[in-house]
């Protein structure tokens, strides 16, 4: 009898243990599913939130050039009746709610420059600036400079455009507390962090101490995967 008492207590814990242990199985299983799961999704947001990112910009950037566009035509650029051309441009930049609008000629001479008065003698424009107005064919938007003026980080865009046998660009120059915005709007998770890179991979906006972080570089392997590739999700830790 004691023998099988005995025979009957070893059946059953290993009955038990045979019930126990695929029950641990199958949670680790749950949990891992689950994680994986939330990775997909996390990875699928991020995506979809930097297309709508990317949008955005595109979107102001192309609203940016058409005004450009439109002065270009201006007859007071091509009469050189500066005065009349300023209140054209100014009318151009609230619009566009620019900072700032310029007139940069191929000898590399700011021309006109809506935050310097009209007597003032103007500076030697930015190397970017006076490279657009020689060389390029096509609109451009700049990497982040400084400001020859202001000696603040700027962003701008480039319109060449010829008047009177001469090479001009026109140049739009943002507002990176705008950049800023248009990352805010994206009502992103309070746990995500955000910025948008130049060319360089240096930050003109950004979702946490903008103004600190304007002008830094993002880290290296995001700016170099940002180079590489037009679309792509990477894991990276923030500071």
């Amino acid at each position: 009898m004691s023998r099988k008492v005995t025979e009957i207590k070893v059946w059953l814990g290993r009955i038990l243990f045979a019930c126990i242990v695929p029950m641990l199985v199958l949670g680790v299983a749950l949990a891992y599913w689950t994680y994986r799961t939330e990775l997909v999704r996390e990875k699928e947001r991020t995506v979809t939130t930097a297309r709508a990112l990317a949008a955005t910009l595109q979107d102001r950037i192309e609203a940016g050039t058409r005004a450009l566009a439109t002065l270009s035509a201006s007859g007071a650029l091509e009469r050189r009746d500066l005065d009349a051309f300023r209140l054209e441009a100014e009318a151009v930049r609230r619009t566009e709610g620019a900072q700032n609008l310029l007139v940069v000629s191929d000898d590399g001479m700011q021309v006109l420059n809506l935050r310097v008065g009209a007597t003032v003698k103007l500076p030697a424009a930015s190397p970017a600036h006076a490279r657009t107005a020689r060389l390029a064919q096509k609109p451009e938007v700049h990497d982040l400079f400084k400001g020859v003026v202001t000696g603040t980080m700027l962003v701008s865009i480039g319109y060449p455009v010829t008047s009177g046998g001469r090479r001009y660009a026109l140049m739009l120059v943002l507002d990176l507390n705008d950049l800023r915005h248009i990352l805010l709007r994206q009502r992103m998770p309070p746990a995500w962090t955000a910025a948008i890179l130049d060319g360089n991979g240096v930050i003109m906006a950004h979702t946490r101490d903008h103004e600190k972080r304007i002008g830094t570089s993002a880290p290296s392997a995001l700016a170099q995967r940002t180079r590489a590739a037009e679309e792509d999700v990477m894991n990276l830790t923030s500071t």
